[in-house]
């Protein structure tokens, strides 16, 4: 109804201005992901625009609703010690007479190949300077992805990574890091790398960020050795198994695959495509996405409270 619907519009709308309008960086993340997309739909936030969020009508609600929560659009996942039969038997009982619904529209619009390097710089009140890069990289279904997540272990994972040693160690910067995702969290349809760095207000935002692309170009001459292949791998690994030990995360994984690669027996090879990543591999696939055409970049610029004013208020 209209009067259930206006206060639950404001739990999303504080929402939003709690996560992303009043965190240090959700908005850069915003700026970021709608200047790299121009076409698909990642460039738009989850949670929408704060106009978004005030012009929804409850009609748009229920069609919303209608469409998405549907059973031909949900997936059941039941992992653990479970009597196969009852457990059907339960979903019949419980879902089986819910009527499907028209399928949602297909995404049909995808990136052509960036043809050239992206740049905004986003002004607020902030007591640290940073930057933001996002590079176009495949989805989840791609096997590159296997040999972006290693590199983006050496880069970035553990006090032993090239990130840590340079730059946060020696107090160069407060953090600095490289993330591509890993299973199940990467995206359906081509998604974006992300690098950033956070520093402090008296160090040269310029200065470490031509730092930080020629440690991606050392990469593409060969400078990863073998000790930090099987010490990333290793990393991820680790993390990957320790996660299946509970069916929480299995159930997450076989789910997410199947909404988002269309088949949950991706999972089953997952450690092997880790285990298989070799050093050319991943030369090769930093040679192809992480090039400067392929680059999106955000500065954020610290201002004053009253340059804040006078540009306006944000939402």
């Amino acid at each position: 109804t209209e009067e259930t619907l206006e206060p639950e519009r404001e739990v999303v709308r504080n929402e939003r201005k709690l996560r992303t309008v009043n965190s240090p960086f959700g908005l850069v993340y915003e700026k970021l992901y709608a200047l790299a997309y121009e076409r698909h739909p990642y460039q738009w936030p989850v949670i929408g625009w704060d106009s978004d969020l005030k012009a929804f009508t409850l009609e748009d609600c229920k069609e919303y609703y209608r469409i998405y929560y549907a059973p031909n659009n949900s997936v059941i996942v039941i992992s653990g010690d479970i009597e196969e039969e009852k457990a059907l038997s339960l979903v019949k009982k419980y879902f089986g007479d819910i009527p499907a619904q028209k399928p949602p529209p297909p995404i049909v619009t995808f990136e052509e190949p960036q043809r050239g390097e992206k740049r905004a710089i986003f002004k607020k009140v902030s007591k640290m300077k940073a930057f933001f890069a996002g590079f176009h990289v495949p989805g989840i279904k791609d096997d590159d992805i296997y040999p972006l997540m290693v590199l983006c272990t050496i880069f970035s994972t553990g006090k032993s990574s090239r990130f840590y040693k340079k730059y946060i160690k020696k107090g160069v910067a407060l953090e600095v890091s490289m993330d591509v995702g890993s299973p199940p969290f990467i995206s359906m349809d081509p998604g974006l790398l992300i690098v950033e760095a956070v520093l402090s207000p008296d160090k040269d935002t310029e200065k470490i960020e031509k730092n930080i692309w020629a440690d991606i170009e050392e990469i593409k001459r060969d400078s990863i050795t073998n000790e930090e292949l099987k010490r990333a791998k290793k990393q991820i690994l680790s993390s990957f198994l320790t996660s299946m030990q509970t069916n929480f995360f299995k159930a997450l994984l076989a789910g997410m695959y199947h909404i988002r690669a269309g088949d949950f027996s991706y999972i089953n090879r997952i450690e092997t495509k880790i285990k298989e990543v070799t050093i050319d591999m991943i030369v090769e696939v930093t040679k192809k996405y992480l090039t400067s055409d392929n680059r999106t970049v955000v500065t954020l610029v610290p201002i004053s409270s009253e340059e804040h004013h006078f540009l306006g208020p944000i939402s």
